[in-house]
């Protein structure tokens, strides 16, 4: 785990697979002060790296009702806080459990 930011920005396949795996997601599966991996930011300019393991420090539930209605989670990561989709976080049991039957 402690090179899985290196390991997101050089193996792309594994970035594709864990993402396809976060597609899944579901608000609700999520609580605030959980641990998660983060894999791409809302913003572009955001310094968190993909792989990063962060807590959820704010669920925000955004227009609710509309066409547009989505949950955005503000993780903290190494002081840094950025906002993050469903389909852009993972619980990190998820991740080492991937992690360990991809090595094998």
């Amino acid at each position: 785990m402690d090179k899985l930011i290196d390991t997101l920005e050089n193996n792309r396949l594994l970035k594709q697979i864990l993402g396809m795996k976060a597609i899944h997601n579901k608000p609700t599966d999520f609580i605030q002060g959980e641990e998660v991996v983060t894999l791409n930011p809302i913003d572009i300019w955001d310094t968190i790296k993909p792989g990063s393991v962060g807590f959820i420090n704010t669920i925000m539930h955004r227009y609710k009702g509309r066409p547009a209605e989505h949950h955005e989670f503000w993780i903290i990561s190494n002081g840094v806080k950025s906002r993050y989709e469903t389909h852009q976080i993972l619980k990190i049991n998820i991740v080492r459990e991937f992690i360990e039957g991809y090595r094998d």
